[in-house]
């Protein structure tokens, strides 16, 4: 599969994200879709050398466009990976209040996992 194929593949998978999805960058930082629920996307984060799901950070996007924000820089590894079980609740909180909180959050986070605040407590 060639670049292009990849990203058209990832494109349609995070526009339809499905529990099982795996996502890569570089083959060194993974993501897998764990829950969906309406616009809610539940996945947990790895990096190597980790044991799956023990070791994984769980996310929640309330919203698709969250989600596809978040992780579009991402390539698709595959889908229908057995990913039962690593999440037997969503968490009991729910988006930020305010829009200014989200941005916030997003851009936190995104500087988080590019690692450009390694060692923070977000």
């Amino acid at each position: 599969m060639n670049y292009t194929d990849a990203r058209a593949a990832t494109a349609e998978a995070l526009a339809d994200p499905r529990p099982g999805d795996r996502f890569h960058e570089c083959y060194s930082f993974w993501v897998y879709v764990v829950a969906v629920e309406g616009p809610k996307v539940a996945v947990m984060m790895f990096s190597p050398p980790c044991m799956a799901p023990r070791d994984g950070k769980l996310r929640v996007f309330y919203s698709r466009a969250d989600f596809v924000s978040h992780m579009d820089y991402l390539l698709l590894a595959d889908r229908d990976n057995d990913v039962a079980g690593w999440m037997t609740e969503w968490p009991n909180e729910g988006p930020p209040d305010c829009e200014l909180c989200a941005e916030l959050m997003r851009l936190a986070m995104a500087a988080r996992m590019r690692g450009s605040l390694a060692g923070s407590t977000w």
